[in-house]
C-alpha cells in the first residue's frame, strides 16, 4: 500500500480499466466495421490504436515504471536517496536500486524482463573475465526478507508446541500454504493445455485427409488449428517458467525459515547428547550395577534423532534444510502426475479402446518395482546421513585439538581414521546413487514399454490397423505420459530426502533446551537455593533424589564425590542448564551467576596409570574402568591408546 500511495506502483484498478477500455473499443470497432461509413470507421480505428497503446504502456515496464520512474514523492525519511544520474534512487545504506520485481507490469512479469539488466551485466562481466558482485544484483524484496519467513514459520511452530505431539509438517503447511496454492493453479492450467496439442493434432490430420468431422471445412479452420497449437505451446512455456520460479522461491523461503529456526535452537539446546527416552523408566543404579552395564552395548537409536553433537547440528543447518529447496517445485506433482495419467488414459481409450489396459498392466508392474526400489533407497539414505554426522563430528573435534595432533605428530594416524569414516560415507552414498539410477531407469523405460504393449495389443489382439490420426495422436499422448512417469522417480527421491530431513529437523527442534534463568531467592541473606525431589538426565535416567542446597552470601561451597556420583549434573542444575520440572523442584538465585571451568591436569605417565592410579589392576578390571561413562572420550593415541605417554604440552 505504501508503494502505491507514494507512486512506486499503479493501482490494480487502473490497470484493469485500461485493459477493459481496450477490449471494449475492439468490440465497438468491429461493430462499426459492419456498418457503412468510412470516416467513422477511421476514427474508431484510431481510437482503438490509442487505447491499445495506452494499455500496453501501463502493462509494459516502460514510461513511468521501473528504473525510469521519477521519485518526486520520495524523501530521505523513507530511507531512499537520489544516487547517480538518470533519476535513479536507492536505499541510503546501499547504492543498489530497489528490485523492480514488485513494480513490473504484466508483460514484463510474464517475460521476466525485469531481470534482463542483470543478465546483460553478467554477459559484459563475462567478456571482461570478471564476475558479478553482491552490489550488482537487486536487493531482496519485502516478501523475501529472512526475518519475515522466520516469523511466519515460528508462529505456527509455537502453536504446534502447545499440542501433545508437535508436527513440523503441519507448521510448514500452514505457514506456506498460500505460496503452494498460488503455484498449484498455474500447474493445473498448464496440465490442461498439455492436452490441447494432441486434440488439435488429431483435428489437423483429419482435416488434411478430409475425413471425420473436419471433412468439408473451410481452409481458415486448418490455419486456426495450427495457430491454436502454437499458442498452446507458448502458453505452456510461460506457465511452466512461472511455476518453477514460484516453486523455487517458495523453497528458498522455507529453507531460510528452517535455517534461522535451527540456529536459534542451537543457541538454546542442551550441551550434552540427548538419547531417546526409553520405554520404561530407568531405576537408580548402584556403582556395581553401573560397572556391569558398561559391558553391555548401548541401545539402538532412531536414525532421525539428533545426538546433540556439533557435527549433526552443522549437517542439519547446511544439508537437511537444503532438501526443501528442491522439493517445493515438485510438490504439486503429488496431484498433477496422477491427474495427467488419468486424462491421458481417458483420451487414449477413445483412440485405442480396450488395448489401453495392456499398457496399464505394464505401468502397474513398473510402479510396484519402483516402490520397492524407493523404499530401499530411503533406508540407505538414512544410513548415509548418519555416517555423515559421524564424520562431521570427528572433523569438528579434530579442529578443536589440532594443536595436540601437531604436537604429537599424529597427522597420519588421524588422517586414516577420517578417511575410514569418509570411505564408509562414500560407500553408502554410492549404494544410494545406484538405487536412484535403478529407480530412474524403471520410470524412463515405462512410457516406451506402455506404448509398445498398447500398440501390440491393438494390432495383434484386436486385429485393427493403425491409421495416421490414431498413431500420431496416441504417440503424442504417450509423450505427455512420459513426463509424469519420468518425473515420478525425481519426485520420489525429493520427497524421500525431504521426509528424512524433516524428521531430523523436527527431532532437533524438539530436543531439550536450557532452562530459563532461576528466579530471585525467596530467603533473605541467601545467594543460591535448590530444592528438588529428583534430578534426572534428559533420557529419564535418575541422577539424584531429595536434593536441597542453600548457600549464604559470601560462603564457599565445595562439592565432592565419586566418579559418576552426580557432581556435574548438580552443577548443571545450579547453572539452570538441567531442566527441572515444576512439580519436581525449582532453583532460586540472587543476582547473576558465572561458571569457571576447571583446568584439567594429568601426570607425566601413561593413560592407563592416569585413569587407574594402580598399575596392578587386572585386564578385566582395567576394562571396566576404561569403559566407565566418565572416560568415554577417545584416547589421544590412535595406535597404542592405553600406553600413550601423557604430560603437559609445555613440558
Amino acid at each position: 500500500m505504501q508503494e502505491t500511495k507514494r507512486g512506486l506502483t499503479e493501482s490494480l484498478g487502473l490497470k484493469l480499466w485500461w485493459v477493459l477500455a481496450a477490449l471494449a473499443q475492439v468490440i465497438t470497432t468491429y461493430d462499426r466495421a459492419s456498418k457503412p461509413g468510412g470516416v467513422a470507421l477511421a476514427f474508431e480505428a484510431v481510437e482503438l490504436l490509442l487505447c491499445v497503446a495506452s494499455a500496453a504502456a501501463y502493462l509494459a515496464p516502460s514510461g513511468r515504471r521501473g528504473s525510469t520512474r521519477e521519485p518526486p514523492l520520495l524523501s530521505e525519511e523513507d530511507g531512499i536517496s537520489m544516487v547517480g544520474g538518470g533519476g535513479r534512487f536507492a536505499r541510503s545504506l546501499s547504492t543498489r536500486e530497489p528490485s523492480p520485481e514488485d513494480q513490473v507490469g504484466i508483460i514484463g512479469w510474464l517475460a521476466f524482463s525485469w531481470f534482463t539488466p542483470i543478465v546483460d551485466l553478467a554477459f559484459q562481466r563475462d567478456k571482461e573475465s570478471g564476475k558479478l558482485e553482491p552490489t550488482d544484483v537487486y536487493p531482496l524484496t519485502n516478501r523475501n526478507v529472512a526475518n519475515k519467513q522466520l516469523e511466519r514459520l515460528d508462529q505456527q511452530w509455537q502453536v504446534e508446541l502447545q499440542k501433545e505431539k508437535p508436527a513440523l509438517l503441519s507448521a510448514m503447511t500452514r505457514a506456506f500454504f498460500t505460496e503452494v496454492f498460488s503455484t498449484a493453479w498455474v500447474k493445473l492450467l498448464n496440465d490442461v493445455l498439455h492436452f490441447v496439442g494432441p486434440f488439435l493434432l488429431n483435428r489437423i490430420i483429419n482435416f488434411v485427409k478430409g475425413t471425420g468431422e473436419e471433412a468439408g471445412e473451410e481452409q481458415w479452420v486448418g490455419y486456426a488449428y495450427a495457430v491454436g497449437m502454437v499458442l498452446s505451446s507458448a502458453c505452456q512455456a510461460f506457465l511452466m517458467a512461472h511455476y518453477f520460479q514460484g516453486g523455487y522461491q517458495t523453497g528458498m523461503r522455507l529453507r531460510t525459515a528452517l535455517i534461522l529456526m535451527s540456529y536459534s535452537k542451537a543457541l538454546r539446546v542442551l550441551p550434552w547428547p540427548s538419547p531417546p527416552p526409553p520405554e520404561e523408566a530407568v531405576p537408580a543404579q548402584t556403582e556395581t550395577e553401573t560397572r556391569r552395564c558398561c559391558k553391555k552395548k548401548p541401545p539402538k537409536k532412531k536414525p532421525s534423532l539428533p545426538t546433540g553433537g556439533m557435527g549433526q547440528m552443522t549437517n542439519i543447518i547446511s544439508a537437511d534444510t537444503d532438501k526443501f529447496t528442491f522439493l517445493m517445485p515438485y510438490f504439486n506433482l503429488i496431484w498433477s502426475c496422477p491427474l495427467q495419467i488419468i486424462i491421458c488414459f481417458i483420451m487414449l481409450f477413445n483412440y485405442v479402446s480396450w488395448s489401453l489396459f495392456a499398457g496399464v498392466v505394464v505401468m502397474i508392474g513398473f510402479t510396484i518395482v519402483s516402490s520397492t526400489v524407493a523404499g530401499k533407497a530411503r533406508k540407505i539414505q538414512q544410513e548415509a546421513m548418519k555416517a555423515k554426522d559421524e564424520r562431521l563430528k570427528m572433523e569438528v573435534e579434530l579442529l578443536k585439538i589440532v594443536k595436540i595432533i601437531k604436537f604429537y605428530a599424529w597427522e597420519l594416524a588421524i588422517e586414516d581414521k577420517v578417511k575410514q569414516l569418509r570411505n564408509q560415507e562414500l560407500a553408502l552414498q554410492l549404494r544410494y546413487k545406484l538405487w536412484n539410477v535403478a529407480l530412474f531407469l524403471s520410470f524412463s523405460l515405462s512410457p516406451v514399454l506402455v506404448a509398445l504393449g498398447t500398440f501390440a495389443c491393438y494390432t495383434l489382439a484386436e486385429g485393427k490397423n493403425l491409421d495416421a490420426a490414431t498413431a500420431f495422436t496416441s504417440l503424442s499422448l504417450f509423450n505427455i505420459l512420459s513426463f509424469p512417469l519420468g518425473a515420478m522417480p525425481m519426485m520420489a527421491r525429493f520427497f524421500m530426502e525431504a521426509a528424512v530431513a524433516k524428521d531430523r529437523i523436527e527431532a532437533f527442534l524438539l530436543s531439550p533446551e536450557v532452562s530459563a534463568r532461576p528466579s530471585a531467592a525467596v530467603t533473605k541473606g541467601r545467594a543460591l537455593e535448590l530444592k528438588a525431589s529428583k534430578l534426572q538426565w534428559p533420557d529419564k535416567t535418575l541422577l539424584l533424589e531429595e536434593v536441597e542446597i542453600s548457600v549464604a552470601q559470601g560462603d564457599m561451597l565445595v562439592i565432592v564425590g565419586k566418579t559418576g556420583a552426580g557432581k556435574s549434573g548438580l552443577l548443571y542444575a545450579l547453572l539452570g542448564e538441567l531442566p527441572i520440572p515444576a512439580e519436581d523442584g525449582k532453583t532460586y538465585l540472587t543476582g547473576s551467576i558465572g561458571y569457571c571451568a576447571q583446568s584439567a591436569w594429568i601426570r607425566n605417565a601413561t593413560l592407563r596409570d592416569n585413569i587407574t592410579n594402580s598399575p596392578s589392576l587386572e585386564a578385566d578390571e582395567r576394562y571396566e574402568v576404561d569403559g566407565f561413562p566418565a572416560h568415554r572420550p577417545q584416547p589421544p593415541s590412535p595406535t597404542e591408546p592405553n600406553k600413550s605417554q601423557n604430560g603437559p604440552l609445555n613440558a
